[in-house]
């Protein structure tokens, strides 16, 4: 039998919901503002490929710097002359404004007394902000920013075994993204229970999960509390 001793959650698609949706939202107001041929999915598109080369280079960039000079490139691409800090502003203040999955508060109240705490592809400022605005807490939380590292560099997981004091062999990673949080787990040797709400496929070159779960509730019968 599997011992774990502590369980990590993801942020944004584990815990809260609605954050793709914000963002689709203000591409689209984008491309309202200024009659793009696009909508805001198209957008997000063009945007992703000045975006993920930022957060995935050599040098470490904060999340709010990579959106900002990502948004730039691409209104530049776009031949958008307009300021994109506004919009990048924006953003994130809807992050901090996102909404729980349902099943989450109650999952997280029935593991007062076992380590848990959150890892996150963050900001601290709207990461905490979103913990603040639901309520939630945790024993710990490290975000991108104050790891100075993205999933799925695994060490990004390293302050929060640290301060939790266990192994990587012994902690549970809990989240939805297929690239970041499967990828990230394996690379870091944390046994890892994918959220998988809408029954996505798995993709080719990932690596499988060590559990493959609907919702949040179902880590509650994992850790066995």
């Amino acid at each position: 039998m599997l011992l774990i001793k502590a369980v990590l959650f993801d942020g944004y698609g584990t815990l809260f919901a609605g954050g793709m949706e914000r963002l689709y939202g203000l591409c689209q107001q984008i491309c309202d503002d200024h009659r793009l041929d696009l909508d805001g999915k198209g957008f997000l598109h063009e945007w992703d490929q000045h975006f993920f080369p930022m957060l995935r280079g050599d040098a470490f960039m904060t999340f709010r710097v990579a959106n900002n000079r990502s948004l730039k490139a691409t209104f530049a691409q776009l031949e958008i002359e307009a300021d994109q800090e506004p919009y990048v502003d924006h953003f994130f203040e809807l992050l901090g404004e996102v909404s729980l999955y349902d099943e989450v508060r109650s999952t997280i109240e029935k593991l007062n007394g076992f380590p848990h705490g959150v890892v996150s592809n963050a900001d601290s400022d709207h990461l905490q902000a979103a913990l603040d605005r639901n309520e939630l807490h945790f024993d710990l939380v490290v975000s991108s920013e104050s790891a100075q590292a993205y999933k799925p560099n695994p060490d990004i997981f390293l302050p929060a075994l640290e301060k939790l004091g266990v192994s990587a062999s012994d902690a549970l990673y809990v989240g939805d993204s297929q690239e970041d949080d499967l990828e990230g787990a394996h690379r870091a040797g944390i046994k890892m229970a994918w959220v998988n709400r809408d029954g996505s496929v798995l993709k080719e070159g990932i690596p499988a999960p060590d559990y493959e779960i609907e919702d949040l509730s179902e880590v509650l019968g994992i850790l066995g509390v």
